[in-house]
């Protein structure tokens, strides 16, 4: 296994190269790894790359991370949600273009779904850098859905005429990385998805009806 000053000395070595396109992304590893103890970051390192991780599986593990999607892309969470990253926001999006009343009541365990994988990735040492995330959609005029962010811990806003003339509606809802990360949010999120359908159960069931 190597150390963490050994990863440092690798990335630091890639950053040295002038004309490296992937420069940011490289700096940004290693201000995570600067400031995570040698306990952390072995932790970390065999969690996301292997038990007895050698320098060339770092080597490839970096040239993944390299390839990933720009931070503007929207990336899917699951079949309801996508995000994209803004500064230090995680912004929320729904991925089909219309939903009727029936995915609209289901849209909560999506919601749910996609904000454990959020908080999945921050426990594994991504998106450091994030304190909000973050949702304005039509949607979120609607009773129902507003009711399920609130459920799930998120403040809900009506904002002012600047706000609904740049977003062309007047809600938002907004989250906090240090409430995602709390064993209150687990609590609210157990409760919330209790008694309630799977997404499995729910994609099983749209398959069935077709």
């Amino acid at each position: 296994m190597f150390t963490r000053q050994e990863a440092i000395s690798v990335i630091e070595n890639q950053i040295k190269k002038q004309n490296h396109t992937n420069v940011e992304k490289y700096q940004e590893i290693l201000k995570k790894i600067n400031s995570m103890s040698d306990e952390e970051f072995e932790n970390i390192a065999k969690q996301r790359i292997g038990e007895n991780a050698t320098i060339e599986m770092l080597s490839t593990w970096l040239k993944a991370k390299m390839e990933e999607h720009p931070k503007d892309e929207f990336i899917k969470l699951n079949n309801m949600v996508s995000y994209h990253i803004i500064h230090e926001t995680i912004a929320l999006h729904v991925v089909p273009k219309q939903i009727n009343s029936k995915q609209a009541r289901e849209g909560g365990v999506y919601l749910a779904d996609a904000l454990e994988k959020i908080k999945s990735k921050m426990q594994e040492g991504d998106f450091t850098h994030v304190t909000t995330i973050f949702a304005v959609s039509d949607l979120l005029k609607l009773k129902l859905l507003q009711k399920n962010f609130k459920d799930l811990g998120f403040q809900i806003e009506k904002g002012n005429k600047n706000f609904e003339k740049m977003f062309k509606n007047p809600y938002q809802a907004t989250l906090s990385r240090k409430f995602l990360l709390s064993d209150e949010w687990r609590e609210l999120k157990e409760r919330f998805v209790e008694g309630k359908p799977t997404i499995e159960e729910i994609e099983s069931k749209e398959q069935l009806d077709k």
